[in-house]
């Protein structure tokens, strides 16, 4: 959550190429089943410019591509109607030309229509874009090498408020008991039990407002219930200490008689760790399907990581720790697993390390189906990231920040370094929110999507919930509901169905289909 030194960044602009095409078409609605992606390609342009369409793999397709000056026109369905009912391996002709050999820009949208076993997705509008004087020859040869895919896209949903009668003080975290309970997570200390999202009373379960408190980015911020917390009553919390502004993870039980009660006396330390600046907590803290309690710790704070932990393997910082909670070793309530990568390693490297060189991961999750470990780093100043983490990796930082060189800034050396499967910049947003795999049953549409969002956005007046395809090889964040909010977390039931959490309104947010 490191949003505070965000909100006065700097904006980079590009700068615009003479030529620029741009043909990502992404549809909606896509069902789960396994498909092949089609294909949409400007075959040639003798006799008026032409698209073939093909769907290699795939049956009772047609398509239906609608063309217009303008953006608006053409997602309102009032655009050009180039070809109907086109079938696979077709070709629509007669598109609206590019007016060429002028020093304005000239513009043309599509929109292509897909209609699958009668289930049907609408790409965006896609702009193909001519600037300066272009000559038609050169027009030719460019147009002639594009060739891009129609890639999924997100089902339509709406956020419905859930405790609509409580309002959370800077709520952090929401998780289960691996039954139908969830529990709320308050930066301030507090963590409240509720039998359903329906439940109009809060419980504390646990206060800890006692030794932590909200404070920019120190306080409480997350929960873990052990795999076997039914037989043994065991969870974790991670928080920096009020006093001290040390991180601390603690092993708490609940109360034998009382399911909704924690036993406060029954604390036992695990780890403590000295934070040089007060930013850069990291916070996350989840057992993984190997059964493995796994945190993320950040670079210390500051920025720029001027210490250099993010590639320090011999600190703790900038990390993803893997620990084994139910065994002891060396003095510690806790055992390295065998299979982290500096597992009696010589060269001095903290063997707690799953994963280095991030700077500040704020959530991450485990794909409930895959087992696949999705981590969202908070950038400096440039890029924020979504990354897959695997044993080992070296995620980048402070090399670089995001797929962008970092330290040196230029020529940097990218070897061995696990680059991002997404990042964006400064003008979407400043502080990116970790999330989920979707893999509830209510949006058979989403199931399969990461669910991600900004907490403050490319304006500072809060972020949008996004989504991509994980099966997407270069994915595009799409929007799946746009209204501003500050979102800190996500959070999933028993079920798998996810809640959206935001501090402007101290609200919590269950995801749903529209209706």
């Amino acid at each position: 959550m490191d949003y505070c030194n965000k909100v006065s960044m700097e904006f980079a602009f590009g700068i615009r190429p003479i030529l620029f095409i741009s043909l990502v078409f992404v549809s909606l609605g896509v069902s789960n089943e396994t498909f092949t992606q089609p294909t949409l390609s400007i075959s040639k342009l003798q006799g008026g410019r032409t698209l073939r369409f093909s769907r290699s793999e795939s049956e009772g397709c047609s398509y239906t591509l609608s063309s217009s000056d303008k953006r608006k026109k053409v997602l309102q369905g009032k655009g050009i109607l180039i070809a109907e009912g086109l079938p696979q391996e077709s070709i629509a002709t007669n598109l609206p030309r590019i007016r060429q050999g002028t020093k304005q820009s000239s513009n043309l949208f599509f929109v292509l229509t897909e209609l699958c076993s009668e289930l049907t997705t609408n790409s965006k509008a896609v702009a193909v874009r001519l600037k300066g004087k272009a000559r038609g020859k050169s027009l030719r040869k460019f147009l002639s090498k594009i060739s891009r895919t129609i890639t999924e896209s997100a089902p339509s949903i709406q956020l419905t408020r859930v405790f609509s009668d409580i309002s959370f003080s800077a709520p952090v975290d929401l998780a289960h008991a691996r039954d139908s309970r969830l529990f709320v997570v308050e930066q301030g200390g507090t963590i409240s039990v509720f039998d359903s999202d329906t439940a109009s009373t809060k419980r504390v379960f646990l206060d800890l407002t006692d030794v932590t408190a909200a404070s920019g980015e120190m306080g409480l911020f997350s929960i873990a219930f052990h795999p076997s917390y039914a037989s043994n009553g065991f969870f974790f919390v991670h928080y920096t200490d009020k006093n001290s502004s040390e991180t601390v993870v603690e092993r708490y039980q609940v109360d034998p008689s009382d399911e909704n009660q924690a036993l406060k006396a029954s604390a036992v330390e695990f780890l403590r760790l000295s934070q040089p600046f007060a930013n850069h907590n990291g916070g996350e803290m989840e057992f993984g399907p190997d059964g493995y309690l796994y945190l993320s710790l950040g670079d210390g704070g500051s920025g720029g990581d001027p210490l250099g932990n993010g590639q320090d393997r011999t600190t703790l910082l900038g990390s993803i720790l893997r620990i084994d909670v139910d065994e002891t070793s060396s003095g510690k309530q806790y055992s390295i697993p065998p299979s982290n990568p500096f597992f009696e390693n010589t060269g001095g490297f903290r063997e707690e390390i799953f994963a280095y060189g991030a700077r500040n991961i704020w959530k991450f999750s485990f794909d409930a189906v895959t087992g696949t470990l999705w981590a969202a780093d908070v950038g400096q100043g440039s890029r924020e990231e979504v990354n897959t983490v695997t044993n080992g990796a070296n995620l980048g930082w402070n090399i670089t920040e995001g797929d962008l060189c970092f330290n040196p800034p230029t020529d940097c050396e990218m070897s061995g370094l696990t680059a991002p499967v997404l990042d964006y910049g400064r003008s979407d947003g400043k502080s990116i929110t970790g999330g989920f795999v979707y893999r509830g049953s209510k949006i058979p549409g989403l199931v399969g999507y990461y669910v991600f969002a900004d907490f403050l956005g490319g304006d500072s007046a809060g972020g949008v919930v996004w989504a991509f395809p994980i099966t997407d090889s270069s994915p595009e964040k799409q929007t799946l509901d746009s209204r501003k909010l500050f979102i800190s977390a996500f959070g999933q039931d028993f079920n798998n169905e996810l809640y959206v959490l935001t501090f402007n309104d101290g609200a919590v947010y269950r995801i749903d289909p529209v209706d």
